[in-house]
């Protein structure tokens, strides 16, 4: 019955349970006990750390997003998610996309507050790894003022997609051809994805005089 009722809605699970097993449950039923036991097994999931010691040569990278969504009891409300893994899970073979083989997971369902301290008790567990922690995120305040509080020491990074976004955004106020503005970015791109963040920062603040 919980395998059912978090895959889709309580009516849809109401209808599966009932094709493959015969029997009537009240979508009621499936929602109390899908709750029952996801509120049970909430500590274990977002606190209990399953990932590996860091050993000295690795960075702990974490990310961490936020979003709204519709729910039926409150309306809009907030959700963040979190993920950490380590740099030794971070695979790369050679012509292929990267991926990550092992990571953990936490998510909440309200107020960034909440979320920040299960987070903490969580990495804090890994022990105290100063600039070998790694933010990675898409630079919102709540983030920022979060990881500079609790983690003064770890290093925070603007992710790729985002950094894009602001590049795009302030190629399009400055050149009016449209073949210079993407031939521009492409290169501030090209320079990121080599790690020269400064030689980007140096063009932005030399072409903004336009």
């Amino acid at each position: 019955m919980t395998y059912c009722g978090q895959l889709d809605s309580y009516e849809k699970s109401n209808e599966v349970l009932k094709e493959m097993l015969q029997i009537e449950v009240s979508e009621t039923q499936i929602y109390r006990v899908t709750d029952f036991y996801g509120e049970a097994v909430s500590g274990t999931v977002n606190e209990d750390a399953v990932l590996s010691a860091v050993k000295s040569n690795e960075a702990m990278y974490v990310e961490a997003d936020g979003s709204m969504i519709l729910t039926r009891e409150e309306g809009w409300s907030e959700v963040k998610v979190g993920r950490i893994f380590k740099s030794s899970d971070c695979l790369h073979a050679e012509g292929k996309q990267g991926w990550i083989s092992h990571s953990q997971y936490t998510a909440h369902l309200g107020s960034h507050k909440e979320f920040t301290k299960t987070m903490d008790s969580l990495i804090d567990k890994y022990g105290n790894l100063g600039k070998r922690l790694v933010f990675i995120s898409d630079g919102a305040t709540w983030i920022k003022n979060w990881t500079e509080d609790a983690f003064p020491e770890a290093v925070s990074i603007l992710d790729y997609y985002h950094v894009c976004e602001h590049l795009h955004e302030f190629s399009r106020s400055v050149f009016i051809d449209k073949a210079k503005e993407k031939s521009w970015t492409d290169k501030q791109k090209q320079w990121l994805l080599k790690g020269k963040v400064k030689t980007v920062i140096s063009n932005i603040k030399r072409d903004r005089k336009r």
